[in-house]
């Protein structure tokens, strides 16, 4: 993940990618992935439509998704 973005803390990555920058770096994930063992989570953090399944993208196993609501106080 070295080669497509800043590591923040132990295995969280912010990378700023293009399209092919993107799809490079899902086939190489995808080459090691374990998808019995291993779970990588991509976010995009772009502008919100307030539908967070289609900004989360899992590969492997799958932890639960709840849907987000607002709460104002």
């Amino acid at each position: 993940m070295r080669a497509f973005g800043d590591s923040l803390q132990y295995s969280v990555f912010l990378c700023e990618l293009s399209r092919r920058e993107r799809a490079i770096m899902m086939s190489e994930l995808t080459d090691i992935l374990k998808p019995s063992e291993d779970s990588i989570m991509i976010i995009n953090i772009g502008p919100s439509d307030n539908n967070i399944r289609e900004h989360i993208e899992i590969i492997g196993i799958s932890p639960l998704i709840r849907e987000r609501a607002a709460v104002v106080v």
